[in-house]
């Protein structure tokens, strides 16, 4: 949903929207969503998807900017992660 859309929901303009939004999240809209997108394919990465397919199904159409983010927020490498991330579900499991 756009964010215009959001914001004639809630019966504002798109700046009091995106001001208000910020104030209660500690997040712009965009970012918001950023965050949502990247612990999305990070939950599907630790299942054992790929990262190229986690990224696309969580909403990413650009690889280099999905690896970008995903190294800014988890401070990982997507691909370096997925055997991280399966290693520690794995040892989780056997525990």
């Amino acid at each position: 949903m756009s964010l215009r859309r959001l914001a004639d929901h809630a019966s504002m303009t798109t700046r009091s929207f995106r001001a208000n939004f910020s104030r209660l999240t500690a997040y712009t809209p965009e970012n918001y969503k950023r965050m949502l997108r990247l612990q999305e394919a990070r939950r599907l990465i630790s299942l054992g998807v790929p990262a190229e397919v986690a990224a696309r199904s969580s909403g990413y159409t650009n690889r280099c900017e999905f690896g970008a983010d995903y190294a800014t927020a988890f401070e990982a490498i997507p691909c370096i992660e997925a055997v991280r991330l399966r290693t520690t579900s794995a040892v989780d499991l056997e525990e």
